[in-house]
């Protein structure tokens, strides 16, 4: 079976085939890659930077998270001082993995919403260019149908 296209027809395809490459660019040259870690443990890894040593007498030196205030430092050293020194550097490792897990879940959170941006841009960018192709083309053959229709006559 061999296929018969008209001039239109052909623009049509080649315009149809050169607004889908454009439209394939757009949606390339904004696609958006999730840039967040949201891994616990490979923000463990890097985070190992930002803690900071306080030495307790009896103890040595313990690692808290560098954004855990001062004072809730020295409240948590204080309570558990006197009861039993062991379980500061538990207490502190817990601490370090809590806001591990935060920024894991908020880094997951941002990740979402790019994720989900990236699949409405490839959604509504192909949707877009099938349905316009499509009322192209419909266009057309309503203009040749009426064409047609009045050289008949």
């Amino acid at each position: 079976m061999k296929f018969h296209f008209n001039g239109w027809q052909r623009i049509w395809i080649v315009a149809s085939l050169l607004s889908l490459a454009l439209v394939t660019f757009f949606i390339y040259d904004t696609y958006r890659s999730p840039s967040f870690v949201d891994d616990p443990f490979i923000l463990a890894q890097l985070n190992n930077d930002e803690l900071i040593d306080v030495d307790i007498p009896g103890l040595g030196i313990v690692k808290f998270p560098n954004d855990m205030p001062e004072k809730e430092v020295e409240v948590l050293v204080h309570q558990n001082f006197d009861k039993n020194l062991n379980t500061i550097p538990v207490l502190a490792k817990s601490k370090i993995q809590e806001r591990n897990m935060q920024q894991a879940a908020e880094a997951r959170k941002e990740n979402d919403i790019v994720r989900q941006s990236n699949r409405e841009l490839l959604l509504f960018g192909y949707a877009g260019w099938l349905t316009l192709v499509f009322l192209i083309y419909i266009a057309g053959w309503c203009v040749g149908w009426i064409y047609r229709g009045f050289k008949a006559t």
